[in-house]
């Protein structure tokens, strides 16, 4: 019988690592309530497991703004930020690469009208013995 793995938290992961980096924009999984001018959000899409020991979650992230030009310019901020996070051991976990699935796109929300760019990334944790 094998050791049961288990993976790190890429949601929490990814907040504690961007949080310091694009303050005071709040970084959340969830659209607040009180939607604020600025914003990032990311949210974990799935991904395969791709051995016993590495796992591959796909993430998009959501970068908004109060204009268009706002919007891009954190979605720049934190697509560079996310890829610099590739060799790097964080305290939630290791991740030893990152991938891009889709570029930035201009994605402004259909009920509001707020703008938006978004991206997705596909990282690679390792996991540890439970």
């Amino acid at each position: 019988m094998t050791d049961a793995v288990i993976f790190p938290d890429v949601e929490a992961l990814l907040l504690a690592y961007l949080k310091p980096l694009v303050a005071p924009v709040k970084v959340v999984t969830k659209v607040p309530a009180a939607r604020p001018a600025s914003f990032v959000k990311l949210v974990r899409v799935g991904g395969p497991r791709r051995d016993r020991v590495t796992d591959r979650p796909m993430v998009v992230f959501q970068a908004w703004g109060p204009d268009s030009v706002a919007a891009s310019e954190l979605a720049r901020r934190v697509h560079a930020h996310v890829y610099a996070l590739a060799q790097t051991s964080t305290p939630q976990g290791y991740v030893s690469a990152v991938n891009e699935v889709g570029g930035l796109q201009y994605f402004p929300d259909p009920e509001s009208g707020q703008d938006c760019y978004q991206f997705t990334a596909q990282l690679q944790t390792r996991g540890v013995p439970l």
